[in-house]
């Protein structure tokens, strides 16, 4: 392995939305990042960022109000990663929702 080996491998590690999250906190992340961070992986053939850029393109395009079956039509999501996702961004809307219009009991 040569030198010019390591540090394009380095820059690689750097470059991933977790190990950014542990060197620089998750305030200094984007949003493609933190998108990233919570779809976890990406399938054959496609990056795991370029999954979270379709989601923020539609989350975009949507005005950040998508259902689980939209979040579908992304290659890359399947059922459970749909759901977190969709599950997340309401519990964000509820959670910076003035009190009186959260949902505490079902």
């Amino acid at each position: 392995m040569q030198v010019k080996d390591v540090q394009e491998n380095y820059q690689e590690v750097n470059e991933r939305p977790r190990e950014r999250m542990f060197s620089v906190g998750p305030q200094l992340l984007s949003d493609r990042d933190l998108l990233a961070l919570l779809i976890g992986s990406g399938v054959r053939g496609r990056h795991v960022l370029t999954v979270a850029d379709e989601v923020l393109g539609l989350l975009e395009t949507d005005n950040f109000v998508v259902g689980p079956q939209q979040l579908l039509t992304v290659h890359g999501l399947g059922k459970a990663k749909a759901a977190m996702l969709s599950a997340s961004l309401e519990l964000a809307r509820r959670i910076i929702a003035p009190r009186n219009h959260r949902i505490r009991f079902p």
